[in-house]
Parts: C-alpha cells; structure tokens; sequence
C-alpha cells in the first residue's frame, strides 16, 4: 500500500470502485471474480455513468485503471491471480472535449479588471492569474502553488501544485515540475502582479495569494472566476478551460517547443531533457507566445 498517495487520489479510487464495480461484482469472493466480470464492470459503467449518460471516454480509461490498481493490490495479497490487462473501453464512448475563450474573450480578459463582488464593482483580485493562466497554459492547481521565488528573472520553475482539497502535490504527472522562459506579455502581468501585493502591503511568497497573503484554493478562484466572467460577459469556461485556451492559442507551436510549457505527460521527460541546447528553444517558444498574443489582441496589448 502506498502511503504517500494524495486524499484526492484515495476519493477517485473509492468512487470508482463503489459506483461501478460494487454494483456488478457485489460480495463475490475476490478469487472467483473473472475477466469477464471486470469487462461488465466497465460495460456498465458506460451505460448508467454521468447520470445515465455514460461515462466519457476519458473517465473509462480511469475507472479501468482503479480496476487494475485494485487488482492488483490483491494479487500482491495472494487473494487473486487474475491479470485484466485485456479491458477494453466501448467503442461508442464518447471523448469529451474542452472548449477554450475565442478571440474577443480573451480580449476582455486584457481590457477589464473589474468584477461584481456582493453587488458592488469593485477590482478583482485575481485578474493578473486569469491572465497569466491563459498566456503560459498553468492548471489552476499549478497557478495556486506558484511562488514568488520560483520565478528568476523571466525563467519560472514550477515545483508544486494545490489539489482541490488544499494538498501541496508534486502535480499531475511526472512532467508537472518543470521550467520554462515566461514570455514578456506574461512577465509584464508578473510585474503588475508584485506590484499590486506591494501596494496592498502583502509581504508573503505565494504570487497570487488571498486579500489576507494567504495562499489561495481551487474553490475560491473558481467562484472568483465565475464572477468575473459574469460581470464582463465572458462565456462559459471553466479554469481549466483557461489552460486550454492557452494550448487553442498556440496550436500551430512546434511540439517540441510547447511540451516543455505545458507539462503534457507524453513522451517528454521533464527537467531530464532541458540542457544548454534547448536554451534557444525556450526563447523560440516564449517569442512564439508574444506573437500569438500580439495577433489576438492587436492594439490592447
């Protein structure tokens, strides 16, 4: 058993087994459960998931992978000998897809940081990491764990993240802990950032912490974001989605250049791979984010 896995990992893993596989398999004896009872298990899931809807093709792939987690825990217990490498997710399982800002949203973006708070407008506290989330491609968890010391002149390493139960984790994959060079647009809304903090008389290491200095959660930029939105007529995007908005932007980047950024897990093998020959390649893609920018936002930049 591991002891070190998060308290978010250990919620996905009971509510996978408990909505999907409690139902199918019951009280059968771990040792008499088949392959074949594991296939039902994510058959059905497909059908009764998201309300009935079916699960997404995406959330299949991690409810097969508690599966095999779960199985094997009981192989190492003795209890089974059963290897369900053969899983496969239905055919007809849709892939749900994330939709990013267009163009005159994210302009908004750039143009207003006023919000409604309580019925008044007033300016919002977070509008430097709406921004710097769209322009670098931070998930929300990545932007929450971001410190003022993390970032050296315009090179930010990301060595954290906050999950939504307020854990400091070390990110969402092997490639979560990374470097890149910020591009000047970004490192202009780091500035303002510091900046605002000074003048609120903040003295703290987090970059974009609470009104009170403390460091902010998932929950409360959420409800911060949606507020926003709504009082600029923004349309319905997730903090998430921000990140996406950021890989939408820049879909015609080189791979190479934008995997460093973005943390994406495949094939790229984080702080491994950065060495004096890539040097270049950050400034490229940092060039490369100015210029995106500079296209979208023309005159407001």
């Amino acid at each position: 058993k591991d002891r070190h896995v998060s308290k978010e990992h250990i919620i996905q893993n009971e509510k996978h087994l408990r909505l999907y596989l409690m139902p199918v398999i019951g009280r059968k004896r771990i040792g008499d459960v088949t392959e074949e009872n594991l296939q039902t298990v994510l058959n059905y899931a497909h059908s009764i998931g998201n309300n009935g809807k079916g699960l997404a093709y995406k959330t299949l792939k991690t409810t097969r992978g508690v599966i095999q987690a779960f199985v094997k825990y009981c192989r190492i217990a003795k209890t089974t000998k059963l290897f369900p490498e053969n899983l496969l997710i239905p055919n007809d399982a849709h892939q749900s897809t994330r939709k990013a800002l267009q163009p005159d949203d994210i302009k908004k973006v750039f143009r207003s940081d006023q919000t409604t708070y309580r019925g008044k407008i007033q300016h919002d506290w977070y509008i430097h990491a709406y921004r710097i989330e769209i322009i670098v491609g931070f998930r929300p968890g990545e932007l929450i764990g971001l410190d003022v010391s993390d970032i050296i002149g315009n090179r930010c390493t990301l060595k954290r993240a906050v999950n939504r139960f307020g854990e400091t984790t070390h990110g969402k994959n092997k490639n979560a802990i990374r470097s890149f060079e910020i591009p000047e647009i970004g490192m202009r809304e780091i500035r303002a950032q510091r900046k605002m903090l000074l003048s609120a008389g903040i003295q703290t290491n987090v970059l974009f912490p609470t009104p009170d200095g403390e460091r902010l959660n998932q929950q409360l930029y959420r409800q911060s974001w949606n507020r926003y939105k709504e009082h600029n007529g923004i349309a319905d995007r997730t903090p998430y989605e921000l990140r996406h908005t950021f890989f939408s932007a820049n879909k015609d980047m080189p791979e190479e250049l934008i995997k460093p950024i973005g943390g994406h897990s495949k094939s790229f093998d984080g702080f491994s791979t950065y060495s004096h020959e890539l040097d270049g390649d950050a400034h490229r893609a940092a060039q490369w984010i100015d210029n995106t920018f500079a296209r979208i936002l023309g005159s407001d930049q």
